[in-house]
C-alpha cells in the first residue's frame, strides 16, 4: 500500500524534477528538527529522487551543478531570533547556477521590512533559476504573498514531520503512564506566568543528550503538554494524547489551525495549575527550590533521563 502523502503540494513540485540531481540542504537545528528532515527523506525516497545531503556550514562553499535542484530543510528559523545561517543559505541558493531552489515548509516572522532585507533584497534581480517556496502555514503564506518578488512561486503545506508515521520513529510505542511537560526553555519560550513544580516540566531539547533520547522521554508518556511544537508532532506521530501552548510569536498556534487541530493535537492557552499549587508558587521557598538542581536532577530522574 502506498504511504499517505500529508505534504502532498511539495511532492508534487519534486517529481517534477525527478531527472535532476538534487542537493538535500540540512538547516542547523535541535532534536525536534531531525523529525523535519527525517520527513523530508521519506518524501524524498518515495519521490524516487537522487540527492546528495550536505551541511549548512559546507553549502556555503559548494558549487552547486547547472542540471541540480537545490533543497532547503523546512525550518523555523526565518525570524530574527534564532541563528542567521538560513538566510546566508537563501542568498547563495538564489545566486547560485543551479537550476531550481525549493525551500521546505517553513515558518516565517510577521515583520516585513526584515524579511525584505534578509530575503529577497538580492532576489528580485535574480531570474535565471525557478525558485518555490513553501509555507507550513497560513501566517507565513499571507506574510510571504505582499512582499514575494514575482518571479518566485509561493505554496502552502504542511511540515514534512507529519509525513512519518510511528514506525518510521520507533518500532514499539509504550503505553506510558505519565503526563510529560516538555516546556521549552529558551528565547523562543512563551512568558508563562506559572510552571508547576508539581507537573515536573522539563525542556527535552536541553536535556536528551541524543535524538534516541528525545524519542524515549516522549514515547514513554501518557500524556504530552508542550509548548514545543515538535513535542507534538511527535506525540502525534507516536499516538499520544497531546496538547500544544503557545511560543513567542505565532508559528505555534499558526502550525496547530493548518496541520494539527484536525489530526486530534489540543490547543491550550496557558499551563493550567491548582489553586493551591498557584498560592505555593508565590512564595520565596518555591521561587528557591523550584530552581534547585536536586530538582531538576529529581525531575529527570523521572522521566528516565540519567
Amino acid at each position: 500500500m502506498t504511504p499517505t502523502i500529508a505534504s502532498k503540494n511539495l511532492f508534487d513540485i519534486l517529481t517534477k524534477y525527478r531527472s535532476s540531481p538534487f542537493i538535500f540542504v540540512g538547516t542547523p537545528g535541535n532534536h525536534g528538527d531531525s523529525i523535519i528532515h527525517k520527513g523530508a527523506e521519506k518524501i524524498f525516497e518515495l519521490a524516487d529522487l537522487r540527492y546528495q545531503k550536505i551541511g549548512d556550514q559546507e553549502f556555503m562553499s559548494f558549487d552547486a551543478p547547472k542540471d541540480s535542484v537545490i533543497y532547503i530543510n523546512g525550518n523555523g528559523a526565518f525570524n530574527n531570533i534564532w541563528n542567521p545561517a538560513v538566510f546566508d543559505e537563501f542568498v547563495k541558493a538564489i545566486t547560485s547556477s543551479a537550476k531550481a531552489l525549493i525551500v521546505g515548509p517553513s515558518t516565517f516572522m510577521e515583520d516585513h521590512q526584515f524579511l525584505n532585507e534578509k530575503l529577497f533584497s538580492k532576489a528580485r534581480q535574480i531570474t535565471d533559476n525557478k525558485v518555490f517556496i513553501f509555507c507550513r502555514e497560513k501566517t507565513s503564506y499571507l506574510t510571504l504573498k505582499k512582499i514575494i518578488p514575482a518571479q518566485f512561486e509561493l505554496l502552502l503545506d504542511h511540515d514534512t514531520a507529519i509525513n512519518l508515521c510511528a514506525d518510521d520513529i520507533l518500532k514499539d510505542v509504550p503505553k506510558g503512564k505519565h503526563v510529560f511537560y516538555a516546556i521549552r526553555d529558551d528565547k523562543e519560550q512563551f512568558n508563562f506566568e506559572k510552571l508547576n513544580l508539581l507537573s515536573f516540566w522539563i525542556d527535552p531539547v536541553k536535556q536528551c543528550k541524543t535524538f534516541e533520547d528525545w524519542v524515549s522521554i516522549h514515547a514513554n508518556s501518557e500524556k504530552i503538554v508542550t509548548n514545543r511544537l515538535h513535542s507534538s508532532i511527535l506525540g502525534l506521530i507516536l499516538g499520544k494524547n497531546t496538547t500544544l501552548l503557545p511560543n513567542s510569536y505565532h508559528k505555534n498556534r499558526s502550525v496547530w489551525e493548518h496541520s494539527l487541530k484536525n489530526r486530534g493535537v489540543l490547543w491550550q492557552d496557558k499551563i493550567e495549575i491548582s489553586a493551591p499549587a498557584s498560592l505555593l508558587m508565590r512564595s520565596k521557598l518555591y521561587k528557591w527550590f523550584g530552581n534547585s538542581h536536586k530538582v531538576r536532577k529529581l525531575t529527570n530522574k523521572y522521566y528516565g533521563i540519567e
